[in-house]
């Protein structure tokens, strides 16, 4: 095989970008809740001892298998990126020897953490969940994990060079699950800041508006936000490819991550208690906003994008508390998924900032198209 050849069957560099990502969620949700550490000291006396202490005596099959889990992708992913550089065999024991090193520091770390414990069943489980990924990987072959990115491209309408912005329309649907006051929030800073301040928090914080102005607030925050969504979903697709079906299965992924948050919240029976007027207006709205819009050239588009999540960001954060989904969330039991809630409301507060930045960046490098 030429080398011509072998970089053809090179796995593409955006698996980077993903591998990154989930990287980054990897270590976010092991280290949650990310307050009130232990001194640096407390590693000097503790350090690994829990791996040669014995088994742990309280442990369930649900940690043990989220933990599992939680590894696969990522052995698989780093087994993909490795690909670049090194064989099989060597791409394989460099995944597996990460996931080991990763998890050993993750659950070293977690010491400093009040109401953490690290175990050896938990890295057990990372490691052989890593291992499981890369095996997967390894079996699917180099040829096949290079051709499959352009066998997707050709069965889906997006153009190429799509995967940040695909991965950014992913994130969007994932803040959906973390329960929210408002349809489609992102971005609510006041809310994070005020609990951080507590009583110290200023009263310009917490006065926001309420009653009728507050259902014009999230009917116009809630168009802008399908504007936005709508102009990114059409600035991915390949030219002359119908923006309405995929603008539309967008908007309908996130009512879905939406219904299920509230159906696990609330139960059952209130999976949609959060279509409320100003839902239901700001979606028409927003619908009709993208259609006129999506006459615009793709720069234009791009800014339109930014501006609009800018101001239903600002929007998000005026609204006045909403007291029934407050009662609510202080009644909510997340029991063992409480790292992936943090998760999620971290990226629900953080998502629509990365993506004024991808519009941004996405708007200079790009050639406007006529």
């Amino acid at each position: 095989m030429t080398e011509h050849d072998q970089d053809r069957t090179r796995p593409p560099a955006a698996f980077l970008g993903v591998t990154f990502v989930y990287l980054c969620a990897i270590v976010l949700v092991t280290l949650y809740p990310w307050q009130a550490w232990r001194p640096w000291s407390s590693l000097n006396a503790l350090a690994l001892a829990y791996l040669v202490e014995p088994w742990p005596r309280y442990w369930t099959a649900f940690d043990f298998v989220t933990n599992l889990l939680a590894y696969v992708p990522l052995g698989a992913l780093l087994v993909v990126v490795l690909l670049r550089r090194f064989g099989m065999l060597a791409a394989l024991t460099g995944a597996v020897l990460a996931c080991a090193l990763l998890s050993l520091v993750l659950e070293t770390l977690q010491i400093l953490l009040p109401g953490r414990v690290p175990s050896r069943a938990d890295w057990a489980a990372n490691v052989l969940g890593g291992a499981g990924g890369a095996m997967l990987a390894t079996l699917i072959g180099r040829r096949r994990l290079s051709h499959w990115p352009a066998l997707l491209r050709s069965a889906l309408p997006f153009a190429r060079g799509s995967t940040v912005g695909l991965l950014l329309l992913g994130a969007w649907f994932a803040a959906q699950f973390y329960p929210q006051s408002m349809t489609f929030a992102t971005g609510d800073l006041l809310d994070a800041l005020t609990t951080w301040l507590g009583d110290d928090a200023p009263a310009a914080l917490t006065e926001r508006i309420g009653g009728a102005y507050a259902t014009l607030a999230e009917a116009g925050a809630v168009a802008l936000t399908v504007v936005a969504i709508g102009m990114i979903v059409i600035d991915l697709l390949r030219p002359g490819v119908n923006a309405a079906a995929p603008v539309a299965v967008a908007i309908a992924i996130a009512a879905l991550a939406k219904a299920s948050a509230s159906a696990w919240l609330l139960g059952s029976g209130a999976g949609f208690a959060w279509v409320s007027a100003g839902a239901q207006g700001g979606v028409l709205v927003g619908a009709l906003a993208t259609a006129l819009l999506a006459w615009l050239g793709p720069r234009t588009r791009l800014r339109a994008a930014a501006v609009a999540l800018l101001l239903a960001t600002a929007l998000f954060n005026s609204a006045g508390p909403n007291p029934y989904f407050n009662s609510m969330m202080a009644l909510w039991d997340q029991g063992p998924w409480v790292n992936i809630n943090g998760l999620l409301s971290g990226l629900a507060m953080v998502w629509p900032f990365a993506a004024i930045t991808y519009c941004a960046l996405r708007h200079r490098s790009r050639k406007s198209r006529p």
